[in-house]
């Protein structure tokens, strides 16, 4: 599953931007994580990167506190219990109690990482495509 990721982000390049490459694996991302959920409120500490996830099924809300989950870009001094998705790597360890998961690129590639035990602990269950994504703990 990995390759085949790799070889999705490879053809996507080719074709498209770099922020149309990530706004399709967000997509599956979320969508993913919310299954079962019709309408999934975000909050995003950096909305530019977001206009083109799917509207229908995803609304960007203002205030944290009405959001599903948070999605950071940057460090944010937020104390609401909330899922939280970051863009860059050492937020897992700013967040370490509240991440279910990254997207980031490192060294030219992409990594994606969700952390089995906050996913747990917000009920999250993953799709078995994901599984190899899944870390113990960061």
């Amino acid at each position: 599953m990995k390759k085949v990721i790799s070889v999705i982000i490879l053809s996507l390049y080719l074709f498209a931007s770099v922020q149309d490459i990530e706004q399709k694996i967000y997509n599956e991302i979320f969508s993913s994580i919310y299954k079962n959920k019709k309408i999934v409120k975000i909050w995003v500490d950096d909305g530019d990167n977001f206009h083109n996830l799917k509207k229908r099924r995803f609304i960007f809300v203002e205030n944290p506190k009405q959001a599903d989950i948070l999605i950071l870009n940057h460090y944010v001094d937020i104390d609401i219990d909330r899922p939280i998705f970051v863009r860059k790597y050492y937020l897992t360890k700013k967040y370490k109690d509240r991440v279910i998961g990254g997207f980031y690129w490192q060294k030219g590639r992409a990594n994606i990482i969700f952390i089995k035990r906050n996913l747990s602990k917000y009920g999250i269950e993953l799709p078995k495509n994901f599984s190899m994504y899944i870390q113990e703990s960061r």
